[in-house]
């Protein structure tokens, strides 16, 4: 697949699906797993730590929310973090399986 489809394919994930819902970070690393042929245990340890990493949460409204309230302003650092912290558990999770 190239970049431009994938882009395409993922750009209504961010803000949580455009309703402060999952993380679009978390979902993308889902479909990063699917992709790569991983199991369900490995989909449900991605969920597991970043839900360890974030009070239990993985809904896009509550991760902004925790982040205004720690004095963050402009959501694009925590939105970047996200996608850089659920791609590093997707690594890790797939060199697992390897």
């Amino acid at each position: 697949m190239d970049s431009e489809t994938a882009f395409r394919l993922s750009s209504h994930f961010r803000a949580g699906m455009l309703q402060g819902e999952v993380c679009g970070a978390v979902t993308g690393a889902l479909m990063a797993l699917g992709l790569a042929g991983a199991d369900s245990k490995a989909a449900t340890e991605l969920l597991n730590r970043v839900r360890a990493n974030h009070q239990g949460s993985l809904d896009c409204k509550t991760l902004l929310a925790r982040w205004a309230a720690q004095g963050g302003g402009n959501r694009k650092p925590h939105c970047d973090g996200m996608c850089y912290e659920c791609m590093a558990i997707v690594e890790e999770l797939l060199g697992e399986a390897e």
